[in-house]
């Protein structure tokens, strides 16, 4: 519901992409492309992350209730 937030999250993720895969950037900060596997583990690592903090979240609200 935070339009601007989602926004900014898409845009970090864009610029993230382009310093990973453009080959300029790649020079400048010193970054090779990720293979398909690795930027998939990558987003699952990050979803666990995700699941966790959400899980805990849960837990402390139904402690404190």
């Amino acid at each position: 519901s935070n339009i601007s937030l989602s926004l900014a999250v898409l845009v970090t993720l864009l610029l993230q992409l382009l310093v990973i895969y453009h080959p300029s950037l790649q020079k400048v900060f010193s970054t090779t492309a990720l293979k398909a596997q690795d930027l998939l583990l990558c987003i699952v690592l990050s979803c666990l992350v995700f699941l966790a903090v959400e899980v805990e979240k849960l837990w402390r609200r139904s402690k404190s209730q």
